[in-house]
């Protein structure tokens, strides 16, 4: 029985995948620990890179999830995890030497455990780093905790206890909905500094409206959901108040387009307000109750 199960989901990730996987292959963990790779439907050589890998990574298996969504491609890796501590990471950054160690050592203190996130070694001076949390401490969601799926780690009893990932949330508050359900079920979560990795954040102006809307969605979402089971209070009336809100300040804002230094970050909030008017009208045409 492996000492882990790294779950590192795949989608369109050929020109970092490999970089990730050498990093995985550099975990200084003594005892025997698998990796399940999912493809995610990926069009553009992932899977070619990830066989690349197997002959030189133990306990390498890789296995496709058709239906695309980040909690779909998760919750296939879960059906094939064959330990009780599972740790998640994304085939964009890279993860640290002892970062396996850390955060299945911090497991057995927590429940769930997200590391820490580093944006320096894989962005520019220029990328928004407010697209980064998690940084010294986990962030708060409704003042509950939760940790970015891109470092999270769980126990297996946690996964069976909530039924895992929610498979509507396609990107976007994902991982944050697991880990309010978990702590709603009695479960607890905390912080592993010293599980590092180093995160990357979109780069181009349009991968960044696209990444941010798909959160500004995803945060509706949640709200819609959490409302729904009586643990915070949101009707759509106060979501498009809240939203009015954030229009009146992008407009102010609007100026900083033109600045360099702070166009991406600019550009970020934009996206996600387009998210969260798009999800909330989505709601609307098919009837969600608030």
């Amino acid at each position: 029985m492996p000492v882990a199960t790294v779950i590192l989901c795949v989608r369109n990730a050929a020109t970092t995948l490999d970089r990730q996987l050498a990093a995985l292959q550099a975990q200084d963990v003594p005892d025997p620990w698998e990796l399940v790779v999912v493809d995610n439907g990926s069009s553009d050589g992932s899977r070619a890179v990830a066989d690349a890998w197997v002959r030189r990574i133990p306990h390498l298996r890789i296995v496709d999830e058709a239906a695309i969504g980040s909690n779909r491609a998760r919750n296939r890796g879960l059906r094939e995890a064959r330990s009780g501590a599972i740790a998640f990471c994304d085939a964009d950054d890279e993860v640290s030497p002892q970062w396996l160690r850390e955060i299945v050592a911090a497991l057995k203190r927590f429940d769930v455990v997200g590391g820490a996130l580093d944006p320096e070694p894989l962005n520019g001076p220029d990328a928004p780093r407010t697209a980064c949390l998690q940084q010294t401490e986990l962030p708060d969601a409704f003042g509950w905790r939760w940790a970015v799926g891109a470092n999270l780690a769980v126990r297996r009893n946690v996964v069976d206890a909530v039924g895992g990932f929610d498979p509507a949330f396609v990107a976007g508050s994902d991982d944050t909905d697991f880990c309010l359900r978990a702590q709603y079920a009695g479960f607890s979560i905390g912080f592993a500094p010293d599980a590092v990795v180093s995160y990357r954040v979109r780069s181009s102006p349009m991968a960044i409206m696209r990444q941010r809307a798909s959160y500004g969605r995803g945060h509706e979402r949640l709200l819609e959901k959490h409302a729904r089971l009586g643990r915070v209070q949101s009707t759509r009336a106060q979501r498009w108040k809240a939203i009015g809100v954030q229009t009146s300040r992008v407009i102010v804002h609007a100026p900083e387009v033109a600045r360099r230094r702070t166009r991406l970050q600019y550009l970020a909030a934009v996206g996600f307000l387009g998210g969260r008017v798009a999800e909330l009208v989505t709601e609307s045409r098919i009837g969600h109750r608030a």
